[in-house]
């Protein structure tokens, strides 16, 4: 059986490397412009800002909640609430910097659209990581005596393929909408097209590597 986690220090190296990238994104917008990422005022409304702050806030509180009730009769179910939170903040910050790098390379300013996107994005990270820790739970009772980390890699392994398969659909029809959308779909697309690419790497790779760490 393949072994994800046995390398997997570089996984962590390199979701690192797009961490820091994007936090510095951020940072230099800031000093740039006076603010991480810019808004594009006449085409959105102060609310629709604000409201998509309590949807990704009360996300995160609710939803690791959520994941210790269902799985609280297995091992480690604290740790798992604490890779999701990490996990979708890792899958957000990542568009947040890619757009403040384009903000600054191409003028990109943020409207309802990347606010649609981001809780795209969110909404994704939870459907990916949640069947992956009932898959964990399922092993972790019918594979009895096996290592954790056994078991937490052969549940990857097990939802790799259908995680794949989903994502890649998804990938080419953001492709598609990338070179025949236009411009006023293009930031909306490309957000898009990073944070599935990246929430499907976090799901696959990055939650596995916090779950035995």
């Amino acid at each position: 059986m393949l072994d994800i986690i046995e390398n997997g220090r570089w996984h962590l190296v390199a979701a690192g490397i797009l961490i820091a990238l994007s936090i510095t994104a951020l940072v230099v917008s800031a000093i740039t412009s006076g603010l991480p990422l810019a808004l594009d005022t006449d085409a959105t409304d102060p609310q629709t800002v604000q409201a998509t702050g309590i949807a990704a806030l009360v996300t995160a509180i609710t939803v690791p909640v959520l994941v210790w009730w269902l799985f609280r009769g297995a091992p480690n179910v604290l740790r798992w609430s604490a890779s999701t939170i990490v996990v979708m903040a890792y899958n957000t910050l990542v568009p947040f910097g890619f757009y403040a790098l384009m903000g600054m390379l191409a003028g990109w300013q943020a409207d309802e659209l990347f606010f649609v996107a981001i809780l795209v994005v969110i909404g994704l990270s939870i459907q990916d990581v949640i069947p992956l820790l009932s898959r964990i739970s399922e092993n972790g009772s019918t594979h009895r005596g096996e290592p954790y980390r056994t078991v937490v890699n052969r549940s990857v392994l097990e939802r790799f393929n259908a995680t794949l398969a989903t994502r890649l659909c998804a990938i080419l029809i953001l492709v598609a909408l990338l070179f025949s959308g236009g411009l006023v779909i293009l930031p909306l697309a490309a957000t898009l097209l990073v944070g599935v690419i990246c929430e499907t790497y976090s799901s696959t790779f990055v939650t596995a590597l916090l779950l035995t760490l």
